[in-house]
């Protein structure tokens, strides 16, 4: 505190002054977590709140959650976003730490089942009779109903697989014997006056015959017939006619070179032609030996 005095008055000046220790760290604040601590959402929908933090210090923060499975959270923008898929209570957890302190927020979530869309009430009319079918009385008056208010499914739900209508039912054919032809009775004759009666035409009735069933011998032709592979069987036999053909030529052919060498031979023994068939064996050998005995003189 200062004093100044000039005789007539005084003048006085205060001045506060804190004295610290240099090793006394200065006080950090905690960060501050904002948001619900309690929510509730039906199962299949979508839940979204906001949970923020701030340090009062102005410090780093570092941002962990503990969230449960499928749920998103945006750091940046603070915005938690989930769809639960079952029920029960669950509890995400939020953590904010500046280096010397951590705060932490826990938000509860509950569950549910969405509710039932309501039941359309049950129309006022009277029961069915017995014995013969009965039908519904009714009492003259008339009922609205609205439209029915209920939750959507979250997921578009599967198309079902088309319905094929039913087989036709088969109805059996029960052959009976044509009955015994009626005679006819005489014409009377009509009476006078009497209008005449138009008689409907005569009933044709037409009989079936079932098909005989196939025989031992026609089943194994056509078991036959399936066994095989006729187009190589076509093949083989135009293959074994050709070959025939082949071994025919040949044989012609050498039937004509033996005819013709037998000949070329007969006229190499029988230079000047003398016909062998009109001359007697006896005088061809002793003329054979005549030519060959002067030959070798």
């Amino acid at each position: 505190i200062f004093f100044a005095f000039d005789g007539t008055s005084t003048s006085t000046h205060t001045t506060d002054i804190d004295v610290r220790s240099p090793n006394v760290p200065p006080v950090n604040h905690p960060p501050e977590w904002s948001g619900p601590t309690n929510a509730s959402v039906e199962r299949g929908h979508t839940l979204e709140f906001d949970a923020t933090v701030i340090d009062p210090d102005g410090d780093i923060l570092t941002v962990t959650t503990n969230l449960p499975h499928g749920a998103l959270y945006d750091i940046g923008l603070g915005k938690f976003s989930w769809t639960p898929t079952s029920t029960g209570m669950f509890v995400t957890k939020f953590f904010a730490t500046d280096g010397m302190g951590t705060s932490t927020h826990a938000v509860d979530i509950d569950v549910v089942e969405p509710p039932q869309p309501p039941q359309p009430p049950p129309s006022p009319g009277g029961g069915g009779g017995g014995g013969g079918g009965g039908g519904g009385g009714g009492s003259g008056r008339r009922f609205e109903i609205g439209p029915l208010v209920g939750q959507s499914s979250p997921q578009p739900l599967a198309p079902s697989s088309p319905i094929s209508p039913p087989a036709p039912p088969v109805t059996p054919i029960v052959l009976s014997p044509a009955p015994e032809p009626v005679p006819s009775q005489p014409t009377l004759p009509r009476p006078a006056g009497q209008p005449e009666i138009a008689l409907p035409p005569p009933l044709e009735i037409a009989t079936t015959v079932p098909a005989e069933k196939p025989s031992f011998f026609s089943n194994l032709f056509a078991g036959l017939f399936n066994l095989f592979d006729w187009i190589w069987f076509k093949i083989s036999s135009c293959l074994s006619c050709w070959i025939v053909w082949l071994l025919t030529v040949i044989a012609f052919l050498l039937y004509i070179y033996a005819t013709r060498r037998k000949k070329e031979m007969v006229q190499q023994e029988n230079p000047e032609g003398v016909m062998l068939e009109s001359v007697p064996s006896e005088y061809v050998v002793n003329e054979y030996w005549e030519t060959n005995s002067r030959d070798k003189e």
